[in-house]
């Protein structure tokens, strides 16, 4: 949703954020969107994001 804008305003680091979540949980394919999503991002937004995942979980 996040990721591609569906019905809210795209955002690559909440997308990464509930793919993180969704991948602790064993979703497969979220660990493989998240790879790849995680390739376009700078590694300011990446570090972000891992240290919000890591307090949700």
């Amino acid at each position: 949703m996040y990721g591609e804008g569906l019905g809210v305003r795209r955002d690559d680091v909440c997308a990464y954020a509930w793919l993180t979540l969704a991948a602790k949980r064993g979703n497969g394919r979220a660990r493989g969107a998240r790879v790849a999503l995680a390739r376009k991002m700078s590694a300011a937004q990446l570090n972000d994001v891992r240290s919000r995942a890591l307090a949700w979980t």
